[in-house]
């Protein structure tokens, strides 16, 4: 994922760069704990930046890894339902 950061920071089209951020995220069925971090590190930068796709990746992304692992509570928190 950080090597797609500066792609996805150049990019300016708001579908473009959600396509491009969401090549990051597509380990979650072979590997969550990979995802997990790919998601904080896009939800990290999504905040820094001021992204709005880059957050709402980065949340949605931890809400279901969070999901797959058991803990609802998290899920439920991390993709703004609580």
């Amino acid at each position: 994922m950080e090597d797609l950061l500066p792609k996805i920071a150049a990019e300016k089209n708001d579908s473009a760069r959600f396509y491009l951020a969401f090549s990051g995220l597509t380990t979650s069925e072979t590997n969550p704990v990979d995802d997990m971090h790919n998601a904080d590190v896009l939800l990290t930068y999504g905040q820094k930046s001021g992204d709005k796709v880059g957050q709402t990746l980065g949340l949605l992304c931890l809400g279901y890894d969070y999901r797959v692992f058991g803990n609802t509570a998290k899920a439920l928190a991390s993709s703004g339902a609580v």
